[in-house]
């Protein structure tokens, strides 16, 4: 993964550069424009004798099926000078031209300031592709390129995951999350994967819905049918909060040298504990082990 922020700066400085010089041209060339007395004359006199109309929606010089002055409109104001109409053309199609330059320098900055990183993605076999993100693209649609590139059929259980060796720990990406940003957490000489890989995890909500349903869920095993499914999952989302899961998990806290056995609460917020000598049923005494406003959730391998 080749970081190209170096080369992005090089890039605005040079933007920023022609569009000083493109900004000076354009007030030069507005300041060297002269005023012409006999385009004024002549519209004071056209004014004075005939009146305008209300809109120019209904004036024939602005008229839709044409681009220039109607016929009418043009002998109005003959007395002006020929070259004098045509210098001012060219004013206005240099003036349009340096528009179009500033317009292509802004765009170019615009593109300049987004977040590039080259990276190589490798795949359950062992191989690898390699291909430029930028921050404005998500982990789900990287995944869509990453199967069409290996020619697979997108399914749901597709997943861009991000591999830890040195600490052993493994996460799936989700897919609405940005890709840039996560990889740029990872420090240049990092060991640290990209895998796309097939994870069953993604869609277990879906498949196994009673894993999740909560303790007071009776179903369980094997044989839940599919309309049983569609009820738990309906329950699941159709509450105002996530419900919560219990049970035991070995807790190591800042405290404690050892592994300790407590009964957790898995919230929406975090993870929550109680102490060793409280009784389930006082929940007022839990102890917020973890929250996931700025933590995310790994698997050790």
């Amino acid at each position: 993964m080749a970081n190209l922020e170096d080369s992005q700066d090089v890039d605005l400085d040079a933007i920023l550069g022609e569009l000083c010089a493109l900004e000076s041209q354009y007030d030069e060339a507005l300041a060297a424009t002269p005023a012409k007395p006999g385009m004024e004359m002549t519209h004071r006199r056209n004014t004075s004798d005939t009146p305008r109309t209300d809109s120019p929606d209904n004036d024939s010089a602005f008229s839709d099926s044409v681009s220039l002055l109607s016929s009418e409109s043009s002998a109005s104001s003959g007395r002006t000078d020929p070259h004098s109409h045509l210098h001012s053309h060219s004013q206005v199609d240099g003036g349009n031209g340096k528009a179009d330059k500033i317009r292509l320098a802004l765009q170019k900055m615009k593109e300049a300031s987004v977040k590039k990183l080259f990276i190589k993605v490798f795949s359950g076999d062992g191989s690898a592709k390699s291909l430029m993100v930028d921050e404005t693209m998500s982990c789900g649609y990287v995944t869509r390129v990453l199967a069409d590139k290996n020619h697979q059929i997108m399914e749901p259980q597709w997943a861009l995951m991000e591999h830890l060796p040195d600490l052993h720990l493994e996460r799936v990406y989700e897919d609405h999350e940005p890709l840039v940003d996560n990889l740029m957490i990872w420090t240049r000489d990092s060991k640290n994967r990209l895998l796309f890989v097939k994870r069953p995890e993604r869609t277990m909500l879906f498949e196994q819905p009673e894993l999740l349903s909560g303790p007071n869920n009776m179903i369980r095993g094997d044989n839940v049918d599919e309309c049983s499914k569609n009820n738990m999952i309906e329950e699941l989302f159709s509450g105002s909060c996530i419900p919560s899961m219990e049970g035991p998990l070995y807790v190591k806290t800042d405290a404690k040298k050892g592994w300790k056995r407590h009964h957790c609460i898995l919230r929406a917020s975090g993870l929550y504990y109680l102490p060793k000598d409280k009784a389930k049923t006082s929940y007022k005494d839990l102890i917020c082990l973890a929250t996931f406003d700025v933590n995310q959730v790994y698997y050790g391998v």
